[in-house]
């Protein structure tokens, strides 16, 4: 599975109301964070799920409780989704780099990382802790002695990470080695709030973190000689598909 040659990257955004999900039948799909009732809603599941913030696995909890979850589809994820995440997750490692959580440190270590990230393992058919780095706005990982490590972008203090620029689409390239083609679905729809929460907060930061990273993202796609295509074409990403 690491080494096919295309997938299918799928955000939080109201981009892909109305996607036709048949389309997904036999395809490697990965999942990012608050987005897992979109496939509950539609009986199906991700392949791969990865999330960055610990808090933002606390619904995956709160709607099992509740019942949100039918039994069935959840037997379903525990059978068909790997749960993937950065070494760093639940370790001081987390916030030692910089990152947060609204929580902070102390439940990060000792709740999050201790107790509740393996009670979430259980979820999901198998779990990869992958091997990371942090990096300050750049992507050299990719062309130096740290290329066997999976980065992730931080930039300084006060100034928001886009995910799919900074952690995501940095995380598929890094994993799937063997890639070709990432289609992307939910992802740049900034003129749209996030589909479950209704909200669009931090827009704006995503943009100009984007526009920072652009440059460095397309020299690692174009190195790789992977191809992104966006289900919506007014994503604000568009930019990032050329022309092999």
């Amino acid at each position: 599975m690491k080494n096919l040659n295309e997938i299918i990257i799928i955000g939080p955004s109201e981009g892909k109301l109305g996607y036709d999900v048949n389309k997904l039948e036999g395809k490697t799909t990965f999942n990012f964070s608050g987005d897992l009732m979109w496939f509950h809603d539609n009986n199906i599941y991700p392949t791969y799920w990865t999330f960055l913030d610990p808090n933002s696995t606390m619904y995956i909890f709160d709607r099992f409780k509740s019942g949100k979850y039918n039994q069935e589809w959840l037997e379903g994820l525990r059978q068909n989704t790997t749960l993937i995440y950065n070494d760093f997750q639940g370790t001081d490692r987390f916030y030692n780099e910089g990152l947060t959580t609204s929580r902070g440190k102390i439940w990060n270590r000792e709740e999050f990382g201790k107790k509740l990230l393996p009670q979430l393992a259980t979820f999901f058919k198998d779990t990869i802790s992958l091997p990371s780095v942090i990096l300050r706005n750049n992507l050299d990982s990719f062309f130096d002695e740290r290329k066997h490590l999976c980065p992730m972008v931080k930039h300084e203090k006060g100034i928001n990470n886009d995910k799919f620029s900074c952690f995501i689409l940095p995380m598929v390239l890094s994993y799937f080695e063997q890639l070709e083609l990432i289609h992307a679905i939910g992802f740049g729809d900034f003129t749209k709030p996030r589909l479950y929460n209704g909200l669009s907060l931090g827009y704006s930061g995503y943009k100009l973190s984007y526009q920072r990273m652009k440059e460095d993202l397309l020299k690692v796609l174009k190195h790789k000689n992977v191809n992104v295509t966006f289900e919506n074409k007014d994503s604000y990403f568009n930019e990032l598909t050329w022309k092999k």
